[in-house]
Order: structure tokens, then sequence, then C-alpha cells
């Protein structure tokens, strides 16, 4: 065995490196151990490759330090995490709770999952991250490991803070703050500061959120964490930018890139160039803010960074039109509509198969005649081979009674098992939705505004569109929105239209002013105001169309009211149901779905009208806007 000196000087040579701050509680051999796990302590945060290094040094070291071998994976894991090599690290933790499940070792499970659910956060894999920070924190409190149960109840507040829950973020944050200040863990104390700041900065709270920053900077540059001082530098930036300071916050962000590349950090690289790009274009420079964007999109897409990659482009397109060039413009919102239908077909195509032509429900008439069409005759085809699996199923029963009913019993299981997980994915994909129709329309108005040289209503045009696909990317997020985000997503729906049509109708959304904070499920009013532009005001000649949205408390529940002076519903087809469109129909689905999932009231309903009147009149019944996600 080696002396403590000489272990040292030889793991020293191989790495300088960060390390787990919160494994000071496990088993250690000797002095040896305690020597490492300090250098590791000091060294935490400044050069993750170097963390690798380490790693491999000291697996060659024969078990002469003291680490088992579920330790060291660990430790590997958490290098690969902080230099944002997610899928390879969520990896390696699967392979540590799998080593520690063989040696029933319940802290290092608790790490591993903890670990696992942080890589599936990065990855925007809100659901596995939520499941498998809820096992982590299961094995914590088992094993005690009060620093795993931190860390799951900070990825949880992060959870929140996406869903723009910021009361419940921060009731999370401020327990894990708890914890580790009581154990004076001066590098988790940082990171729940940095994540209260988040919380400011989302809510624009401006003052509040530089000075958690601040303090999270002042504690990462006493720990000599290099990573974690770059993103407290970028964080300050964005406080900078939102309040119109632009100097100070491009001062901020060069300091943080200049960090992240001398530390080979792409995701944080990535970020810095989408943030300067911002930051130049408030300061009305826009090649440079373009240039800005560019390297963003290059960097996003070669490491697969979907969701920064859609970012860059959109303000690529909205630069493009600042600065007069709407054909590039026009190009760059082709390419984004593009990438968005590729990650809708590709989330599809992964846990609908069955479902994989549902947006050409919402194409033009004659493609739907057809789809009925191909599904009819695909009835017959599904029907004829059930007949011959009920010929060969009467066989299997002439061959024993028993073994059909229980084969039978197993089958109903499965079969309420998919159908359950059906009604879950259907959820989804409705809510994904978009229409392409409308999409593609709208970017080919553009182009014949374009070769019209008509610069003035292509900027208007070109502005409106661009907006109001930054909402429908904000709403496909998110299973809940709140009635003043929904408001802003119909007003500019509503624009682009009313723009189309040569003003040929004026509309109006309101609501009764304490209910713009109140929650109520995505995507589902646009399809039935949609309807109304459809089939109500554009069918008028001789007079301006006029359409409504109000939203009103009815007792307990929240109402939205849809109104148009169109032609209406005639009474056979209000009687029949004869007047509900596709969209109406998937809508109609989609809140019966819910209202089955939360126990709600959520139902659309045809307004009676007073005989001899004009115009329609649809009541969205929305429920108490108090709702639980699964």
């Amino acid at each position: 065995m080696f002396d403590s000196e000489t272990l040292y000087t030889r793991v020293k040579q191989r790495a300088s490196v960060m390390f787990i701050a919160s494994i000071i509680s496990f088993s250690v051999q000797g002095q040896n151990s305690e020597v490492l796990i300090k250098e590791f302590e000091r060294l935490s945060g400044s050069s993750p490759q170097k963390a690798l290094q380490m790693v491999d040094s000291l697996t060659l070291l024969d078990g002469t330090h003291g680490f088992s071998g579920e330790w060291l994976e660990l430790m590997r894991a958490e290098a690969l995490f902080t230099m944002n090599e997610y899928p390879k690290a969520k990896l390696n933790f699967l392979t540590v709770s799998e080593l520690a499940k063989q040696n029933n070792n319940l802290q290092v499970l608790a790490r591993s999952h903890v670990g696992m659910a942080q890589c599936s956060y990065r990855l925007s894999d809100i659901k596995n991250a939520i499941i498998e920070a809820e096992q982590g924190l299961r094995y914590a409190k088992e094993a005690e490991d009060i620093s795993s149960e931190a860390k799951a109840l900070t990825l949880t507040g992060n959870v929140l803070l996406k869903q723009k829950d910021f009361s419940g973020a921060l009731d999370y944050f401020d327990k894990a703050l708890e914890i580790h200040t009581e154990r004076g863990d001066s590098s988790q104390m940082a990171a729940n500061l940095n994540n209260i700041g988040n919380v400011h900065l989302e809510s624009k709270e401006y003052k509040e959120a530089e000075a958690y920053f601040r303090k999270t900077l002042a504690i990462d540059s006493a720990l000599g964490g290099r990573s974690y001082v770059a993103g407290d530098y970028n964080n300050l930036g964005l406080v900078m930018k939102n309040r119109g300071d632009f100097e100070t916050a491009l001062k901020y962000q060069m300091a943080s890139l200049k960090i992240n590349r001398e530390l080979q950090l792409p995701y944080g690289m990535a970020g810095n160039f989408n943030n300067l790009g911002n930051i130049y274009q408030g300061l009305g420079k826009f090649d440079k803010a373009l240039e800005m964007f560019n390297d963003c999109f290059q960097l996003a897409d070669s490491l697969g960074y979907q969701s920064i990659k859609n970012d860059a482009m959109a303000n690529m397109a909205d630069v493009c039109m600042r600065m007069g060039n709407y054909e590039r413009a026009n190009q760059y919102l082709k390419e984004l509509v593009s990438s968005i239908s590729q990650i809708y077909s590709d989330d599809v195509a992964k846990k609908l198969t069955s479902f994989n032509d549902l947006y050409d429900l919402m194409q033009k008439e004659n493609e739907i005649r057809d789809l009925q069409q191909r599904e009819a005759l695909n009835q017959v085809r599904v029907e004829r081979e059930r007949l011959w699996y009920l010929a060969i199923l009467l066989m299997v029963i002439m061959m024993g009674l028993v073994v059909v009913w229980w084969m039978r019993t197993r089958s109903l299981k499965e079969g309420h098992r998919l159908q359950m997980d059906l009604q879950h994915y259907q959820l989804k994909a409705i809510q994904l939705q978009m229409n392409p129709h409308f999409l593609f329309n709208t970017l080919g108005a553009i182009g014949n505004y374009i070769e019209e040289h008509n610069a003035g209503e292509a900027s208007r045009y070109l502005s409106k569109f661009s907006k109001l696909m930054r909402n429908f990317l904000e709403a496909a997020e998110h299973s809940m929105t709140t009635i003043e985000r929904e408001m802003t997503l119909l007003t500019r729906y509503l624009e682009l239209e009313q723009l189309r049509s040569d003003h040929s109708f004026e509309f109006e959304v309101s609501a009764d002013e304490p209910l713009y904070g109140t929650a109520l499920p995505s995507m589902v009013l646009q399809p039935i105001v949609e309807d109304a532009v459809l089939h109500g005001v554009r069918k008028l000649m001789d007079e301006k169309g006029v359409i409504r949205v109000h939203f009103f408390k009815e007792g307990e529940e929240t109402v939205c009211e849809v109104s148009d002076n169109g032609p209406g519903f005639t009474p056979k087809e209000e009687s029949n149901g004869e007047h509900a469109s596709i969209g109406m129909q998937l809508i109609q689905k989609r809140l019966q779905l819910l209202s089955k999932e939360s126990g709600q009231r959520l139902q659309l309903k045809v307004k009676e009208r007073k005989e001899g009147a004009r115009g329609a009149s649809i009541l969205i019944y929305l429920g108490s806007g108090e709702f639980k996600s699964r």
C-alpha cells in the first residue's frame, strides 16, 4: 500500500478535478481516502475533463484508494454530467444503479436515481425526470441520505419552474436550501440560491433576481467552481438585458462565454451565443446579432440541442425581418415549421403509431373525405381479419375450454392497460396538434407579399406570424396555461386571420379581471375560434363580421363564450350535432378525457338562440381552474 503523500502525488499528477461534495458520508479506508476527499472538494467544479481523468487514474490503483466500484462509476457519471454529456451520463448512472442494487447500497442507489432525473430534466424528458426523482427521494429517505433528498427536492422545484408554478417552485427550493444550510454545504447552497434567483427572473422581479445571483457568484467564486461562475455571469447578463442595460449585459455574457470555451462546455456556449444575439439585437447591431444566432444554431445542430436550435431559427427570422430581408426571414420560418413538424411526427410515431395520420384530420375537406374512405376500407379489412381469428379461436376452443378462458382473461387485462395508455397519449397528441393548412397558407401569403414588393404588409405579416409561432411553441410545451396567456395567443391568431381577410371582421377578446391568472388546459380554444372564422364570419356577404371571446365565472366554474354574427346553425344541425367540425370534435373528445382524468366538468355547449336571431354562440366550461398534473 502507498503512503499518503505518494498516493496523493500520483493522483494529482493524473488529474485535478471536481468531486461530488455530497459523498462525505461513505466509508473510507485510512488517511489516503481522507486526503483524496479534501483534494476533490478543493478542486470541485474547476475542470470536468480532468475529473474524468482522475476517475480513470483511481480505477488503475486497484482499490488502494478505498473507493468501491459503484462509487468510482458514480464519480464518472457526475463528471460526464458536468461536461453536458447528458445521454452518456444517464447511461453511467443506470450502470451505477445496477451495481448498487447488487451490493444493496441504498446511498448510491439514491444518488444514481437523482442523477438520472437530472439528466432527463436537461434532455426535456420531464415525465421520466419526475419518476426518477421520486425513486431517488424514496431511496434517500431509506438511506437517511439528506444530501440526495435535497437534490430531489431541487429537481422537483425546477420542474415546477418550467411549468410556471413559481410559488410551488419556491417552496421546494426553500426546503432544499434549508437542508444544505444546516449541513454547511456551500456548493449546494449556491445552487439553490441560483434556482431562487431564476424564479424571480421568470417572475420579472429583476431586483430580487440580481441579489440572489450575486450571492451565488460570491459563493462559487470562493469555492473556485469556474463552470458555476460561468453560469452566474450568464444569469446576471440576463437580468441586465431584461432591465435594458445592454452594455453591462454584454460584459457579463462575454465573461461567461470565455469560461465555457476554456472548459469546453458546449451547452453553456450555445446559451451564451443565443443571449449575445438578443443583446446585440437590443443594441441595434443586427449583423452581429445574426452572427451570434447563427453560431448558436450551428453548435446546437451539431450536438442535437433541438429546442435551442429552434429558438435560434426564430431569432434569426426576427433579425432578418428587422433588417428588411423578408425573403431570408421567410426561409428561416419555413425551416422552423419543418423542424417543429418533424419533432411532433417523431413523438407521435414513437408513442401512438396507430394515430400517425392525426394531423391530416385538419387538412382541407377533400383530404378529410379521402381519409374517411381509407378508414372505412381499413375497417372492412379489420373485420375480415377478425372473422378469421374467430374461426381460429373456435378451433382452439374445441381443443380445450380451460386454456381459452385463461388466454382470454390475460388478454382482457392487457387490453385494459393498453387502453389507459392510449387515452394518456391521445391527450398529448391532441394537445400537440397544429393546423398545417393554416401554417403553410400563411407562409404562402407572406411569399406573395414579398413577390409583389409590398414590404409594409410583408413586415406586418411576418411580425404577427413570428409572435404567434412563439405562442404555439410555448402552449405545446405545457399541458396547462393561464387565461392571460390564452388571450394573448387568441388575439394574435385573430389579428393574422383579420389581416388575411382584409379586415372583413372585427373581434374582441376579454375576461373578468380576477380571472387572468386562472389555469385552463392549453390548445383548447384556438380551434373553436378558428371554426368561428371559417364557418361564421367568412360566410357573411353584405355585412362586417364580429367575433367575441369572453371569460367569466359561473358559480365556481370558469366559462369561455365564443360568439359570432355569422349564419349560425340550422335547427336540424343543432338537434343532430351535425354542425361540429373535425376540430370541434377533437376538442370535445379531449375535454371529455380531461374531465374524466381531473374529475371536473369540461365540455362544449351550443347556446340556444332566440327565434329569428342570427349568429352562433358556444360555451366552453373549463372547470374550477384548479388542476393537478399526473
